[in-house]
């Protein structure tokens, strides 16, 4: 069986590079430990983690770790894994697809000579400028889902599913699914029987996805609010950032959640002030801003409705039962 690369782009992140750094150390101690003692065999099969250089990869944090060549390696592989990488701004974004071109061309020779082809993330963005992915949805976690938009607007993104398998192509939304992404590139490099033990060992069908509503609208509605609440939250926005109707957002949010978009954003700007008012010793008035109130007369007012007591009696209930803890 031919090697397997993994692909370390500028910026990668490391959880992402050791999940299948990981995954294939798991796998081999399993192989050799079923075959090795009757048969004295070692596992042939090496993962090579290569870099556009083949120096050492500079690390989403800044950190080197070394690498065992250049990805332009003319040796067949049978796997080839990009890892998530921190994409930064925009213009770096940009910057790094315009030059991904001969990554480009070297990816598609690969895949026609037989190699599977695996990427997590934001690495998708680097299949999708080499055109490997036209005419197939790709998983993509929601903060890059308009990136992705704007850069590609004809490529299909399917925000339901963590990992998608089609054409050669193994393609995962990111870090929440990374591990459910290694069971699928073993079972396919390997064996179904090592997918399944690799999924036992991390604990793959034991994830559940808990909070958010089963209809992707208002998913990615609860998502998105729960990144800007304690911003000047305008549904417009949201209406926008979803290409959707007012009337269509509320009407499927509030059959779904049970109460609309502008009554969820209060109930997470207070939850979040109950937290603060418990665990720090901050001001009514620092927490009234943090939450998103600008006025700290209207945050106790709403706080007092939705909680039947005033910010500083819950704080001082809060601490009568020994859960405050100063910041």
């Amino acid at each position: 069986m031919a090697d397997i690369a993994l692909v370390a782009p500028d910026g990668a992140f490391l959880a992402s590079l050791g999940a299948c750094m990981d995954a294939f150390v798991v796998v081999r101690a399993k192989v050799e430990q079923m075959f090795a003692p009757a048969e004295g065999l070692t596992m042939e099969t090496r993962l090579r983690l290569l870099t556009a250089d083949g120096q050492a990869v500079r690390l989403a944090d800044g950190r080197r770790l070394p690498c065992d060549g250049p990805w332009g390696w003319r040796q067949p592989f049978s796997l080839i894994h990009v890892a998530n990488f921190r994409v930064g701004s925009a213009v770096a974004l940009d910057e790094r697809l315009a030059a991904s071109g001969p990554f480009g061309v070297w990816l598609r020779q690969q895949k026609e000579d037989g190699a599977l082809i695996s990427a997590s993330g934001s690495a998708l963005f680097l299949l999708a400028a080499a055109g490997l992915v036209d005419g197939m949805a790709i998983p993509l976690s929601r903060p890059l889902t308009p990136l992705c938009r704007e850069r590609f607007p004809r490529l299909a993104i399917d925000e339901r599913r963590g990992v998608i398998e089609e054409g050669g192509m193994i393609l995962g939304a990111g870090p929440a699914a990374e591990a459910a992404l290694m069971v699928r590139l073993i079972e396919r490099i390997f064996n179904a029987e090592a997918g399944r033990w690799l999924a036992s060992v991390t604990g793959v069908d034991r994830v559940v996805a808990e909070g958010l509503s089963t209809d992707p609208m208002v998913a990615n509605a609860q998502i998105w609010l729960e990144m800007n609440f304690a911003q000047d939250v305008r549904i417009a926005d949201l209406v926008d950032a979803l290409a959707t109707s007012h009337q269509t957002l509320t009407r499927r949010f509030t059959r779904a959640i049970g109460i609309g978009p502008k009554d969820y954003v209060q109930r997470l700007r207070i939850r979040t002030a109950q937290r603060l008012l418990a665990r720090t010793g901050r001001s009514i008035e620092q927490i009234a801003a943090m939450v998103g109130y600008r006025d700290p007369r209207s945050f106790r007012l709403v706080f007092l409705a939705h909680c039947g007591l005033s910010p500083t009696a819950w704080r001082r209930k809060a601490a009568a039962e020994g859960a405050i803890s100063h910041s």
